[in-house]
């Protein structure tokens, strides 16, 4: 824990919450990239909820968003659950943490991953792995992509793409990529099917 007991690492809380119409909990609030954590006697594994299962974060103004008389976090989930977090460091540490959640689930509605499965004719994965070997029809930097992946299997190739959403959708209604696709024509065994992110994990510490 830190000097004043509230915080032992940047994005770690010292934190009293409640789910729905539950009992308060003391414990900790551990913030990631993706998810929140709350860990508290009442959840030995903890309380995970994924950031975009948030439908709205918000200091609470009522009594009934009040925890043992403090203002509270009020988290409202996509199941209408509310989940309130009172921070032992008061109102500030509360704010701060409220502009954390807020700056995150923004980048998050910015931020795209998709894939993109071709699948490959029998026998052609090492034409399939020559084409990849010549390089994306795109400069990766200037478009505004975090990570770009190719992996090639015998019978497909799947094409990840991470980054802005913009630079994501902008791939495409890219010439240079409907021209590229055109050398894969040959090799082509049906329509390319895309895959939306349906599940992520960082390591945040």
């Amino acid at each position: 824990m830190s000097a004043h007991g509230v915080r032992t690492r940047p994005h770690e809380y010292a934190v009293v919450w409640r789910a729905g119409d539950g009992p308060p909990s003391s414990g900790r609030l551990d913030v990631g990239d993706d998810e929140l954590v709350l860990q508290g006697s009442g959840e030995p594994d903890g309380l995970r909820i994924p950031l975009d299962e948030l439908s709205s974060v918000e200091i609470g103004r009522g009594t009934a968003e009040r925890i043992n008389g403090d203002k509270s976090l009020v988290l409202e989930r996509h199941s209408c659950e509310r989940v309130l977090v009172a921070a032992l460091g008061g109102v500030g540490l509360l704010g701060e943490l409220n502009n954390l959640l807020a700056r995150l689930r923004a980048e998050r509605a910015a931020r795209a991953c998709v894939a993109v499965v071709v699948p490959i004719k029998r026998g052609t994965a090492e034409a399939a792995r020559r084409l990849v070997e010549e390089g994306p029809p795109f400069e990766l930097e200037r478009l505004g992509l975090e990570r770009h992946h190719v992996f090639v299997s015998e019978r497909e190739v799947v094409f990840f793409f991470e980054g802005d959403s913009a630079a994501v959708n902008a791939l495409s209604r890219s010439p240079r990529v409907l021209n590229a696709a055109v050398r894969w024509r040959g090799i082509l065994a049906g329509r390319p099917r895309l895959a939306k992110e349906r599940f992520g994990w960082t390591r945040t510490s």
